[in-house]
């Protein structure tokens, strides 16, 4: 499983936040049923691995964020991986990184999070095999 892979990798644990433009029903649409839908499965699936969502990126990595947004969330604002909603989105936030960040900075960006670019398709299939 790929939290194994962030474990070994960071010597951390993971705290994996499943990314979407609202947080925690802040908006309603099929996608963001679709994310509450997901985590509901993961939670269910691994108890023991701290999950949370739906939330946006700066509700899930951002700790004054996350305490408007997200207050009863254990994962909001301590985020490590990032699970996007789509590929699309994935590779968007992928690319930001790539061209926005200094060299250095990308290197710590690394060490702190994870992000994963597969869609919730996967996820599901992952939770529930």
């Amino acid at each position: 499983m790929i939290l194994k892979s962030f474990e070994a990798f960071t010597g951390g644990t993971a705290k994996v936040a499943m990314l979407s433009f609202s947080s925690m029903g802040s908006a309603k649409s099929d996608d963001v049923t679709k994310v509450a839908d997901a985590v509901k499965i993961a939670q269910e699936k691994y108890p023991e691995v701290a999950i949370d969502g739906e939330l946006q990126l700066d509700a899930a990595i951002v700790p004054s964020v996350a305490a408007a947004k997200a207050p009863n969330s254990k994962v909001a604002g301590h985020a490590n991986t990032l699970v996007f909603p789509s590929l699309e989105a994935g590779n968007i936030g992928y690319k930001l990184v790539q061209r926005l960040a200094k060299a250095n900075a990308m290197v710590q960006f690394y060490r702190v999070f994870q992000c994963l670019l597969m869609t919730f398709q996967e996820v599901v299939s992952l939770t529930i095999s």
